[in-house]
């Protein structure tokens, strides 16, 4: 991984002196990389997301020029603050972007978890009740791939016990330590705990199962009853805003305080970035909101 010359080596041979005086922001960007499955260390990621800002401004800013002054002239704004704001806005964005993709990813990888607990619970609670070590329901879960990121997980588990020859306990501990979920780490917290103590870890299971269903039961309820506000406030948001940016463009045109081109301007942008932009801010509220996520 050091000797391979990609994005993340050119980032770093030319910005790392400055990503050394970010230093206090490593352990979260470590966290989150580790999280995300994301087998980067957190300078390497850093530098590449300085890097991203340069190659986006000059990206962005052959895409305005080429937009605005040779295939529609016309739709040029007056002003050039405008034409030169929305390449550094575009590379802001993107370097944004890349600082909060391990983030995003992590918390997919959370909601795969979270999703599939329950039923991973009961299985390795059914599976342990059997009679099964736990290292042997950890390779069974593991070949049930509609469990998504538990059965990674549990594959993960299940090659450092066999491969790598790591007691479960341990190999607990390292799961723990890139768990993305808080539920999925105090199972295995649980599960380490009942091992090295040799707890009834069928019945520990068995309880985390009915606490989660329960759990899960009052969360569903209360996201209808949000997901009915936000709905409620995005056809708001769009209609009433909508109607309101096509009166006041029009009282502003027949008062002659704006050119037409400049007006007719506004509008474009309006339809083609506002309304995309309410949906998309009110598709990431449900998605954040949302117990499926």
């Amino acid at each position: 991984m050091a000797n391979k010359k990609d994005i993340y080596y050119y980032a770093s041979q030319i910005f790392m002196p400055i990503v050394r005086k970010l230093e206090p922001i490593f352990p979260t960007v470590k966290y989150n990389l580790k999280a995300a499955n994301i087998d980067v260390s957190p300078e390497k990621y850093l530098a590449m997301i300085i890097f991203v800002f340069p190659i986006t401004l000059i990206a962005a800013s052959f895409f305005v020029y080429f937009y605005l002054f040779i295939l529609f002239p016309e739709l040029r704004p007056s002003s050039n603050i405008i034409t030169f704001t929305i390449p550094i806005l575009a590379a802001f964005i993107a370097s944004l972007t890349a600082y909060y993709y391990p983030k995003t990813l992590a918390e997919k990888r959370r909601g795969d978890i979270d999703n599939s607990l329950i039923f991973a619970a009961i299985y390795l609670s059914t599976i342990t009740r059997s009679g099964f070590p736990p290292q042997e329901a950890f390779k069974l879960l593991s070949k049930f791939k509609e469990y998504k990121e538990i059965a990674r997980e549990s594959g993960k588990i299940t090659k450092d016990v066999e491969a790598l020859g790591i007691d479960l306990p341990k190999a607990l501990s390292r799961a723990i330590a890139r768990s993305p979920s808080p539920q999925w780490t105090e199972i295995l917290s649980g599960l380490k705990s009942g091992i090295t103590t040799g707890g009834d870890i069928s019945a520990y299971l068995e309880e985390k199962a009915h606490s989660l269903i329960a759990a899960r039961r009052r969360v569903v309820d209360e996201y209808s009853k949000r997901l009915s506000t936000i709905m409620q406030i995005y056809i708001g948001f769009v209609v009433v805003g909508s109607s309101l940016l096509i009166v006041m463009s029009t009282l502003m045109s027949s008062m002659g305080g704006i050119p037409l081109s400049q007006l007719q301007f506004m509008q474009y942008l309006g339809v083609v970035l506002g309304i995309p932009l309410i949906t998309f801010i009110f598709i990431m509220i449900i998605k954040e909101t949302s117990p499926w996520k």
